[in-house]
């Protein structure tokens, strides 16, 4: 998938073969992920939003974020952070 940095709304097809939207927002020196992933054989919207922060040093990528699925049959929230360090 590829994202224009103007916040526009792409839309992909997920490795399931689902047809999603996302767009990519420029946060400061941060950027912002949204995703809305349709699951319309379960009845759940996925929705999730990812930050990613590059270190000054460019050798540490830090992506922190969420996932949720509201209102559907399933019902869940998650959310974590993964570090990536360069050598």
């Amino acid at each position: 998938m590829i994202l224009p940095f103007d916040g526009r709304e792409v839309s992909y097809t997920t490795t399931r073969g689902v047809t999603a939207k996302a767009t990519l927002k420029v946060k400061g020196a941060d950027l912002e992920v949204q995703k809305d992933i349709p699951q319309e054989e379960i009845k759940v919207h996925i929705h999730s939003v990812e930050h990613w922060k590059l270190t000054r040093d460019s050798k540490t990528l830090k992506i922190c974020g969420y996932a949720d699925s509201l209102g559907g049959i399933v019902e869940f929230r998650i959310s974590g952070c993964q570090v990536f360090k360069r050598q």
